[in-house]
């Protein structure tokens, strides 16, 4: 064997190991949107351990730590938005890193518009509370609280 053909052998393993972590990806993230997080948190860290792909590993350990918050492994959320902060400091995730690194679970940053609480032995028959946030990110949130008490 020649060293020419060494080389072809050798560029085309390359190639297609960088095709196969784009497949991962892009796998991880379908499954992500129809909310199958387990299996694509799986098929995030297979893509950051073999890709070799620096600015995509961005986005995957910016999704690893958010499904890990979700499914309430805060130890795995914060070692991830460390490794976020830590190699892209200029990311674009990198306000939400921070915020989310020091809040696991968070119970302060809802994903919803509107949130209804109510008292526990009536189920809000007797005193409720609804909040309606009109303006949030990670820096700042404003919000309308509006508590019921009594019939009226």
């Amino acid at each position: 064997m020649g060293k020419s053909f060494q080389k072809f052998i050798i560029a085309f393993i390359i190639a297609n190991l960088i095709s196969c972590s784009r497949d991962l990806l892009k796998e991880a993230d379908k499954l992500f949107e129809e909310n199958k997080l387990t299996q694509a948190l799986k098929y995030y860290e297979k893509y950051i351990r073999y890709s070799k792909e620096t600015q995509q590993k961005e986005h995957a350990f910016y999704r690893i730590g958010l499904i890990s918050a979700k499914i309430g492994d805060c130890k795995k959320s914060k070692r991830f938005f460390e490794l976020l902060i830590k190699n892209f400091p200029n990311s674009k995730y990198i306000e939400e890193a921070n915020f989310r690194l020091l809040r696991c679970p968070n119970y302060f940053y809802s994903e919803y518009k509107n949130l209804v609480y109510g008292d526990s032995e009536t189920h809000g028959k007797n005193a409720k509370e609804e909040i309606t946030y009109t303006y949030k990110d990670f820096k700042k949130m404003k919000f309308i609280s509006k508590i019921y008490s009594g019939k009226k």
